[in-house]
């Protein structure tokens, strides 16, 4: 399991740094859309990088409920908030795809 922890802890920093970088560059691309193709590809990087994420955390998380019930609950939880940092600006690509497609 400690494997998979250390997997984690990198892809949660690629994943974190692959977030930031899809903020600047939406903000940015409200007032100059010239940029628009990199923001299909840093969409596209945090969606990779929150698959893979997504499949150790499933693994470890299996693991914990059969080894450790007591870090499973603290460990879900942040988990959790990993996914809605995804969402949040995957929703906001969305918006501002759709937004500037018409």
């Amino acid at each position: 399991m400690e494997t998979l922890k250390v997997k984690r802890k990198a892809l949660r920093a690629l994943f974190t740094n692959t977030d930031k970088s899809l903020a600047q560059l939406l903000a940015t691309l409200e007032t100059d859309a010239k940029d628009i193709d990199k923001l299909y590809v840093l969409d596209s990087q945090l969606e990779n990088k929150f698959s893979r994420l997504n499949e150790i955390q499933n693994k470890i998380s299996s693991l914990l409920l059969k080894e450790n019930m007591a870090e499973y609950e603290t460990d879900f939880e942040t988990a959790e908030k990993y996914r809605d940092r995804y969402f949040e600006p995957k929703s906001k690509v969305v918006t501002f795809l759709n937004k500037n497609s018409r």
